[in-house]
């Protein structure tokens, strides 16, 4: 009989929050899509609506859910909402998951310990939408 183990604490979105709605939010097609959409550049939510056989109401709950992660940002613009991708917080969530396997480090994911984040309070400050200090974007 084949043993489970519990999965390690860094790894388990119930003990991290941020990471359960970074996931969340890039688990829909739809989100990944819309992410895709606003990497080329900002657009308000009748020129994202217009882009998906969807309703305006179903393209606000997907933006909302993108807004929690804080994979976009959202701006009034007199009448308008203009939605934007956050490419810092993005890059960020993915290097500071994905560091944390050796296998990925080479692939340019620094991680706690891997070149880009090397404790605790750097990843902490990532998570607070403020990189530290030493943290650069690889290109």
């Amino acid at each position: 009989m084949m043993r489970e183990t519990a999965m390690p604490a860094h790894l388990n979105s119930n003990q991290d929050p941020e990471l359960g709605r970074f996931f969340k939010a890039l688990s829909d097609d739809t989100r990944r899509e819309i992410l895709a959409l606003l990497e080329r550049r900002e657009r308000n939510v009748s020129e994202i609506v217009r882009r998906f056989n969807l309703t305006q109401p179903t393209i606000s709950r997907h933006l909302q859910v993108l807004r929690e992660a804080r994979l976009v940002r959202c701006e009034r613009r007199g009448q308008h909402m203009v939605y934007s991708l956050d490419p810092e917080i993005l890059a960020n969530a993915a290097s500071a998951f994905f560091g944390r396997f050796s296998h990925c480090r080479g692939l340019g994911f620094g991680g706690i310990g891997g070149g880009k984040l090397s404790s605790p309070q750097e990843l902490a400050s990532v998570k607070r939408g403020r990189p530290h200090h030493r943290f650069r974007l690889e290109r």
